[in-house]
């Protein structure tokens, strides 16, 4: 950033009275903290299943699979075609062959469904196409056989916040789903501060996965590492400013602490700017009052408001705070 009179770029600009705003001055360091996520529940990934076993060959006999979708699978020599609900199945020469033809039947409906079929001699092995315990309970008939899925397990859940040194509160919400949302890659949802992260198989997946997306996001001020249930946290931003981060997991708040100096980011004024001066045009990134983020592109001259810090990752030069 440049002074009105100075000739020289300098990295912490001086507004109005002379008081240097942020910049490398002395000695800075780190705000840090550690986050016990041991109260989030945990539970392993697992899709339900079932060994169905096949009673009755002859044509014209039917299976019934209640699946996302319910049907009816006929066994036949006539080449019928489907017409769901209702499914045709060639009849096989042995029972292992027509087992098969009813796996592949079921796996060509795999997305109607929600079932993959694997055929082992006269049984059918029946897994859900989807995790959780979202599939436990659905049947599958042959005869007076009714054959239930179970065993599917549901992933971690839980959620924390994150508020910044401006106020500013994000939402992270620990999912088993399998929406698009629910990855690594700080997916913003339509809530605008809420987030996605998709729970691990254990705690310490879980906080790996909490970490990887912290890292990831645009939207965190953090650096994070995790190892078992302990979420390491460091600010980004250097000086006192990163002591005013803090995650709320549970009753639990937990501020980061330790960070000593001035910052290189905010500059934040001793005072509220009832505007800024740009002399040399360029995008001003702003702090409102109310803690609100706002960038003015191709700025120069007046910008009116009131105003409480200025982003380092501002163009423009020459910039002066208004009291």
């Amino acid at each position: 950033m440049k002074l009105e009179n100075q000739q020289s770029t300098i990295t912490n600009i001086q507004f109005s009275g002379g008081r240097p705003i942020g910049g490398n001055l002395g000695n800075t360091s780190y705000a840090k903290a550690t986050i016990n996520f041991s109260g989030i529940t945990t539970g392993s990934t697992e899709q339900a299943k079932a060994a169905a076993t096949i009673t009755n060959f002859g044509n014209g006999t039917f299976c019934i699979l209640s699946g996302s979708a319910n049907g009816k699978i006929f066994l036949t020599s006539s080449g019928q075609v489907d017409a769901p609900p209702f499914y045709y199945v060639p009849t096989g020469s042995t029972s292992a062959i027509t087992v098969a033809n009813i796996a592949n039947e079921i796996n060509t409906y795999s997305n109607t469904f929600g079932i993959i079929a694997l055929a082992t001699g006269s049984v059918l092995q029946l897994t859900s196409s989807f995790y959780g315990v979202g599939s436990n309970g659905l049947n599958f008939v042959s005869a007076s056989v009714t054959t239930t899925l179970a065993g599917g397990l549901t992933l971690t859940t839980g959620s924390f916040s994150l508020t910044d040194t401006f106020g500013v509160k994000s939402v992270y919400i620990i999912t088993s789903s399998t929406q698009a949302v629910a990855n690594l890659n700080a997916t913003q949802s339509v809530n605008g501060n809420t987030y996605f992260v998709s729970g691990g198989q254990t705690q310490a997946g879980t906080v790996s996965n909490i970490a990887a997306f912290l890292n990831a996001s645009s939207s965190a001020i953090v650096q994070a590492t995790g190892s078992t249930t302990n979420l390491q946290l460091t600010s980004s931003i250097n000086g006192v400013a990163g002591n005013n981060v803090y995650v709320v997991s549970g009753s639990t708040t937990t501020y980061l602490t330790g960070a000593t100096g001035p910052s290189d980011y905010p500059w934040s004024f001793p005072f509220i700017a009832g505007g800024l001066y740009v002399a040399v045009p360029g995008t001003v990134a702003v702090t409102t009052i109310d803690g609100s983020q706002i960038s003015f592109v191709s700025a120069s001259g007046f910008i009116p408001g009131l105003f409480q810090a200025v982003s380092s990752s501002s163009t423009a030069l020459s910039i002066v705070a208004l009291k």
